[in-house]
Parts: structure tokens; sequence; C-alpha cells
């Protein structure tokens, strides 16, 4: 399997006596389903972060999908993470003045290739956020506002959000700490189920051991990031 997300000898600090990710390498395959686990605090949404392009390493080589992030500027930063990579938030970071469809099609206006997948595949992208929604559950909620939604309701349409027009690395941090353990339980299925539908790379993070199970490969950050004594 080829390489969709490559780290070498990456370093990051705010402070430069207070280092807070220097790891020497991490390799993430196509189409793998990756656990990243580790108490709150020890650096997982940064290094989610510096993934998506959101930050920039102090030093080393981010690679994503054959990319080197590092090479980019943040404006096209912003664009490749845009077209390749889908995010669920922790607190999910849905509009409230936007209906449920209106959010999940977000991606389709920020990236003319996801729109073009989505099209693609369903013949618009209001037909492909339909179907994620029914996939999900949630067509009888196509125009409602989210703030009427159940939390495990906008979770949801957070994932559907994340999965329109297909990108290649959906990365979800902490998505299901709100939820009671069989919602959470359905939910990392759901998610599963849908990246292997479409051919989706996961890294999922998480401090709950209990949903391990679920995925191909599990890593502790605390044991690949060598921070106390990098820098």
């Amino acid at each position: 399997m080829s390489s969709i997300i490559e780290l070498q000898q990456l370093k990051f600090h705010w402070q430069v006596e207070k280092p807070v990710l220097a790891i020497d390498q991490l390799e993430v395959c196509a189409g793998e389903k990756l656990f990243l686990q580790g108490p709150s605090g020890c650096g997982k949404s940064t290094l989610l972060n510096l993934i998506a392009g959101i930050h920039k390493p102090v030093a080393g080589r981010i690679a994503v999908n054959g990319c080197d992030l590092n090479a980019l500027s943040a404006a096209a930063r912003d664009r490749f993470r845009a077209d390749h990579i889908g995010l669920i938030f922790q607190q999910f970071n849905l509009l409230p003045y936007l209906s449920v469809q209106q959010n999940v099609l977000l991606p389709c206006h920020f990236s003319q290739l996801r729109r073009e997948q989505a099209c693609q595949q369903m013949g618009s992208v209001e037909a492909a956020a339909l179907a994620l929604l029914q996939e999900l559950g949630l067509q009888d909620y196509l125009n409602s506002a989210v703030t009427d939604l159940s939390i495990g309701q906008q979770q949801r349409v957070a994932a559907a959000r994340a999965l329109i027009g297909n990108p290649r690395i959906l990365i979800a941090d902490e998505p299901t700490s709100s939820l009671d353990s069989d919602n959470r339980e359905g939910f990392i299925k759901l998610l599963i189920r849908e990246c292997d539908q479409h051919d989706i790379t996961l890294l999922f993070v998480s401090h709950d051991r209990q949903l391990t199970s679920h995925f191909s490969r599990i890593i502790d950050l605390q044991q690949l990031n060598h921070a106390g004594a990098a820098l």
C-alpha cells in the first residue's frame, strides 16, 4: 500500500523551551483506519492541525497525498485542505444559521474538486448531500435548523459534511466525547462503513481506548512523541 501521510523528523513548539511534538517518523497508508490515542494535552489536536496544514512545523517534513505541505503558502494549504481533507471537530462547528443541507454542502462551496466529485458520483451536490443524509438516517431533517437536532444528530451532520465530495482523508478529533457508549459504538461503525465505501483514509483521535477494536492500527502518541528531550 502507498503512504498517504508521511511525517519525518517533525518538530513543533509554541515556545522553544516548551516542545509540543517531536516525531521521528510516521506513515499512514491509503485506506488505513488509524486510531491515535493519548490523554488530553499530549499534542493530539496539534498533530492533526499539522497534518491538515493549519499549522506549519518548526522542522521536519509533512507530506499528505503526495504533496509536501511545507512547500505551500498558507493560502495554498487552505486550498489543499479543502480539496483533500474532511474534518470532524470535537464540537462539530456546525453553522447555526444554516440548515442541515446547507451545512453539509459547505465543503463544495470551498472546493471545486469536491464539488465536481460529488456531481460525478450523484449528479448534483444536493443529491450527494441527500444520499449521505439518508445513509446517516437524517433525510427527514434536510431543511431543519441544526440547532433543533440532538447532539447525536448534529454529530452525523458533521460527518456528512466531512464526507461529501469524497476527500482522500478524514480526520476526526475526539468526535464522540459528548456521546454515550451505545451512540459512540454506532457512530464509529457508521464512520468506518462510509470510509470503506468511498476508499477514504481515516485518522481518528481519541483518549477513549474502548473504541480501538474498530481500527486496523492503534498508535499511542505518548510513545511516538519524543518532545520531552527534543528541543
